[in-house]
């Protein structure tokens, strides 16, 4: 599976898998959600509170695991659907499908990346919410 990146230098389409792009989008996604996140828990929670000693309790950060594990596997069902759709574009690139097929085909599966998307977002707060506590 792959996706179509443009490459400025030489004016050239490059093939870049896509399960690499998923992942560099959900690490950037990630970063970014986890600084700010950190940051506003960090401020809302002061370091002497009994919020923040149950936070860094074994069994929070087992629970932080647990929506880790659980947004990974939301995390596959985005990559399933973004490979799908892809290969769906390359199709219609290639001249296998007609535009109205690559329309039929593409709706569920943009439909259904999107659902896990805003899952797999819901899943990453809840995870931070917990996890902050577990980080050293």
């Amino acid at each position: 599976m792959q996706v179509l990146g443009f490459d400025d230098d030489d004016r050239a389409f490059l093939a870049l898998p896509a399960a690499a792009l998923a992942l560099a989008t959900a690490l950037v996604l990630g970063l970014g959600l986890g600084f700010v996140l950190d940051r506003s828990s960090a401020a809302a929670v002061p370091a002497d509170s009994p919020a923040a000693a149950e936070s860094t309790e074994p069994q929070g950060c087992v629970a932080a695991v647990d929506r880790a594990v659980e947004a990974l596997a939301v995390a596959r069902e985005v990559d399933v659907a973004l490979s799908a759709h892809t290969d769906v574009l390359n199709d219609l690139r290639a001249r296998r499908v007609t535009p109205e097929q690559a329309l039929q085909l593409s709706a569920p599966l943009l439909t259904e990346g999107a659902e896990r998307s805003v899952e797999l977002d819901v899943l990453t707060q809840r995870f931070e919410q917990v996890a902050s506590g577990c980080r050293g």
